[in-house]
């Protein structure tokens, strides 16, 4: 099985695909509208829509009953806080395996843009404390990292990841194999996404933090602590720790290269790893000459002699006391 999330213009020409599933959200002129379409009659139940998202349940033969969300978030920045709060409303909604995909018009890491102005700090944290807050974590990428774009090749060309996917423990159990595919289109300023769950099913379990005491040498690691303790003080104490830990562990699935880099999609990190290892099992060249801490000087005769002769109870006595 597999998905494709898009936001692109065509609403009209969605219906005339003649797919055995539709459902959708109407445009609002020439905005807005979301379209949900599927190939097989049956296995799909639309659970609620509105015009940021669509939620619906699958089921069929191969695997457990597990839920969908293609979501569309606010663009404008003061309406955020509105977009927020509709994933927490979403996430406890059921206690599904739960996957949530779209454009999130929303970033969680500042090298997230590039060009123009700064993303403000305090939306990085918002989203991130509400994914955080509703056991999510990135399915990660393979492709572009950047989705969005606008004036290409010009002075302001801006290009920032806000479509994404997100899901929970419980999903990522359910599809272990499951991997975010970033498609190449020239058509549109967002590009798609291809989720593909490869048909992997395994017993669902649930995944547990674990903290690398290596993270502690890391200042971004302390900023996270401090932004999950700091978030809210309703939350308790639990909840608190909660939000902690998923965010380190999302943040943790990164890492850096030789240049203090970041790398985050499986191909850079794979590339990273092989870059290392292949540094550490790589002989230097060196001129021929030794070191004088590789240098052995020779055992001589007498030497030998010394060092297979028997012990005596005077070196015992004189190593002990």
């Amino acid at each position: 099985m597999s998905l494709l999330a898009w936001n692109c213009r065509g609403l009209e020409v969605c219906k005339a695909l003649h797919f055995a599933g539709w459902w959708g959200i109407e445009a609002q002129g020439h905005s807005g509208g979301l379209a949900l379409l599927w190939k097989n009659e049956g296995g799909c139940t639309i659970l609620d829509g509105s015009k940021h998202y669509i939620d619906f349940e699958v089921e069929n033969n191969q695997v457990r009953r597990w839920r969908y969300t293609g979501f569309y978030g606010c663009p404008e920045r003061e309406r955020r806080r509105e977009s927020w709060d509709i994933i927490q409303n979403l996430a406890g909604q059921s206690a599904l395996p739960w996957c949530i995909i779209g454009d999130f018009n929303d970033m969680l890491f500042a090298d997230e843009k590039k060009g123009g102005r700064v993303h403000p700090r305090s939306l990085l944290v918002g989203f991130g404390d509400t994914i955080a807050s509703c056991g999510l974590t990135d399915l990660g990428f393979k492709g572009e990292k950047f989705t969005w774009e606008k004036s290409r090749g010009n002075h302001g060309w801006v290009q920032e990841r806000l479509d994404r996917g997100w899901a929970n423990n419980l999903w990522r159990s359910m599809f272990p194999m499951a991997e975010v595919q970033v498609l190449e289109v020239a058509t549109s300023d967002h590009l798609p996404l291809f989720l593909n769950l490869q048909r992997q099913v395994f017993e669902v379990k649930e995944r547990r933090f674990r903290f690398e005491n290596s993270w502690v040498k890391e200042k971004d690691c302390r900023e996270i602590v401090k932004q999950s303790w700091r978030g809210n003080d309703s939350q308790d104490l639990m909840t608190k720790i909660i939000m902690c830990c998923n965010r380190l562990q999302e943040w943790g699935e990164r890492i850096k290269n030789d240049e203090g880099e970041w790398k985050e999609t499986t191909e850079e990190i794979q590339e990273v790893i092989e870059d290392y290892f292949s540094k550490l099992f790589t002989a230097q060249t060196t001129d021929g000459k030794l070191s004088h801490r590789e240098r052995v000087s020779r055992v001589t005769a007498s030497d030998n002699e010394a060092l297979l002769a028997e012990i005596t109870p005077e070196e015992v006595k004189e190593a002990a006391f």
